[in-house]
């Protein structure tokens, strides 16, 4: 293991200090739904035949213990499932971590008396006396679940502690070995003898990674982190000292494994059941889980805030006063609710509610920061505090001053307007033609402030049951200071997005917001349009932003086309580059045949003639490359042939300095 610097130590207790000002609960917990799917992992893994899949059943007995669930502990299940461990630690492949796992396992089923076959039991004797803690632990759990006698004298502990320090302070073991240690020493060694393992928990737990200022883990994953935390507080626990895990770093342990409750093997839902349970059950730590148990929005029909404030397995903390500190909208900082207390359930002893509605907050979303503090003391409880949740309050809306109508397009003369009454319909049956522009204003109140707002949302739809056709624009606030929404539609100008098709349409009004209750969809009038002749009947309709429509037909195929080569040069010119490129090698073979070549010395072995092949090889690739190949193509095959020509290379030139040096 390595041992981190102590700056880097005293680094994440900064960080952990600058964070205590920011409320970090638990994400979630352990759920019944969660519970269910876990259980249906473990029956899954009991199906399972052969040495291979032994371990999935053994962790599955394992977790079903865990879940409190004895229906495959006894009876004729847990006959069936002592005769798959007993066949899968008979197999000459058992080795010593199978044998831990299928005696503890077969130590939870009622009657099940294991014996280790002669491969498994060989295994568990060899590393009693290894040096790695992981078999080691193995070794000695598995020999305590079959009720081996074990020495009892202090010198077997001493043994033991000597030999997990001495792996511990090796810089090559890892931090599985740390995990395993830690478990060992906590059930193995007497006080004295663990509080040296002890004090190594910190050099371990300095090496969490953590995600997002929100998690923390180990590397290796569920496993790992499992074995040590779970490792720690069953250390410390021995020893009668507090761990060296800051409450902070205790809730980012909880969600990183309430993170992995979508485990997929048993094995996983193990690891993920124990954690939980020691860090619901311990002297040190509890973890409180402070999340919604309602809908995340209130309304006039739904007004109460329900939360549930219970340990990671979903259970009561006892009698608790469950207050909202503060109600604070998150777009202006608006606080609505302060100090408020909240009541407990009287059909779950986990929940707590509020009724947030009356206080009539204004519709928008609200940061909840709640605290949940023990009517009896106890000082374990940590993210109870300043746990922050979000609501969201809807409200209902009405639209007023409906305006609907009808005038010319150049404004020659004031356009008759039509006062509409939501939600009724207008009776009369609108015209226009292409000298007509169709008007429109409303304005969107909010039923509890009484205010004008804006929406998300503000469409008007114009629908032909006839053509099956619509078309969608978007209605725009007029008036900045009224929030007026003001709707004109040229006859004349949009006729190509109807495809010019004149006829009977119907005009919707769509009101919609994430904050209101009762968003609308509100057949407002029909209106007859009549389209200027020039526009042709056949003509597709236009597809353009939020303006849509049911397109008649097949789009054309659209095809990709690649760029054109750019023209070559002529030849002229690339028969004088390569001139250029061959002159250097001409060069150097006329000096070659002035200075005259002494080729006496060359040695005919394979080593030389290895090299010079290669020589030749490399620079026909570069030929080639100039030709047709590509870079990756090229280098691939230099790679090839360069370490040919470099191993004979190396090899001729040994030759001759070795036919130099006895020539000497």
């Amino acid at each position: 293991m390595t041992i981190k610097p102590l700056w880097l130590f005293a680094f994440a207790v900064l960080s952990t200090g600058l964070m205590g000002g920011r409320a970090l609960t638990p994400s979630s917990f352990l759920s019944t739904v969660d519970k269910d799917r876990l259980r249906k992992v473990f029956a899954d893994s009991i199906a399972k035949e052969g040495i291979n899949d032994l371990p999935s059943v053994s962790y599955a007995v394992l977790g079903y213990k865990l879940l409190g669930d004895t229906s495959v502990l006894e009876g004729a299940k847990a006959d069936a499932i002592c005769k798959k461990l007993q066949d899968g630690i008979n197999s000459a492949e058992a080795n010593v971590a199978n044998a831990y796992q299928a005696a503890s396992a077969a130590k939870e089923l009622k009657g099940c008396k294991l014996k280790l076959g002669p491969a498994a039991s060989k295994a568990v004797t060899t590393a009693s006396v290894d040096v790695s803690p992981t078999h080691l632990y193995h070794a000695y759990m598995a020999q305590v679940a079959l009720g081996t006698a074990l020495p009892s004298d202090k010198t077997y502990a001493a043994k033991i502690a000597k030999t997990l320090t001495a792996a511990l302070k090796n810089h090559d073991s890892s931090l599985a070995d740390s995990g395993y240690a830690f478990n060992l020493a906590a059930v193995a060694l007497d006080a004295k003898d663990a509080k040296v393992v002890f004090d190594l928990i910190e050099d371990a737990v300095v090496q969490a990674d953590e995600v997002d200022g929100k998690m923390l883990q180990f590397e290796g994953g569920l496993s790992v982190t499992h074995m040590i935390v779970n490792g720690a507080y069953k250390l410390a626990e021995k020893v009668g000292k507090t761990p060296p895990i800051t409450k902070m770093q205790a809730v980012k342990f909880a969600n990183y494994f309430l993170s992995r409750k979508s485990v997929q093997q048993a094995k996983g839902g193990y690891h993920l059941l124990q954690s939980l349970t020691t860090l619901a059950d311990n002297k040190y730590h509890i973890p409180v889980s402070v999340t919604l148990a309602s809908q995340s929005t209130v309304s006039e029909s739904i007004p109460m805030v329900r939360i549930r404030v219970s340990d990671l397995l979903g259970r009561a903390l006892g009698k608790m006063d469950v207050t909202v500190e503060s109600a604070m909208r998150s777009s202006d900082g608006l606080t609505i609710m302060s100090n408020t207390k909240m009541s407990e359930s009287k059909d779950d002893h986990t929940v707590y509610e509020v009724d947030m509605m009356m206080v009539k907050p204004a519709r928008g979303f609200y940061d909840l920061t709640t605290n949940a503090v023990p009517k009896k003391s106890d000082e374990r409880l940590v993210g109870n505090s300043g746990a922050m949740l979000k609501v969201k309050a809807l409200s209902s809306i009405s639209i007023e001053d409906v305006e609907l109508g009808v005038g010319d397009a150049d404004q020659s003369t004031a356009p008759k307007v039509n006062k509409v009454v939501h939600p009724q319909k207008f009776t009369t049956l609108l015209k226009a033609d292409h000298h007509h522009k169709v008007l429109l204003k409303f304005g969107v109140q909010d039923k509890t402030s009484k205010e004008r707002i804006k929406v998300h949302q503000a469409f008007v739809r114009m629908y032909s049951p006839i053509l099956n056709q619509e078309i969608v624009y978007i209605a725009e606030p007029s008036d900045v200071n009224n929030n007026q929404y003001k709707f004109d539609l040229d006859v004349s100008a949009n006729a190509k997005e109807f495809g010019g098709k004149s006829g009977k349409y119907e005009m919707h009004l769509i009101i919609g917001d994430a904050v209101i209750s009762n968003p609308q969809a509100w057949h407002l009038a029909d209106i007859e349009l009549s389209f200027p002749g020039d526009v042709a009947a056949d003509v597709k309709p236009n597809v353009d932003g939020l303006r849509t429509n049911i397109l008649e037909g097949i789009k054309p195929e659209v095809k990709h086309t690649f760029r054109v080569p750019e023209k070559r040069p002529p030849a002229v010119i690339s028969n004088a580059f390569t001139v250029l490129c061959v002159l250097p090698f001409l060069i150097m073979i006329g000096c070659w045949i002035k200075l005259g070549v002494n080729v006496s010395a060359f040695p005919f072995s394979l080593s030389a003639l290895g090299f010079h092949a290669g020589l030749g090889a490399i620079f026909g690739l570069y030929y080639m490359f100039w030709l047709q190949l590509n870079m990756f193509s090229t280098v691939k095959y230099l790679i090839m042939i360069g370490v040919v020509t470099f191993l004979c290379g190396n090899s001729m030139l040994s030759k001759l300095a070795e036919k130099r040096k006895n020539a000497q």
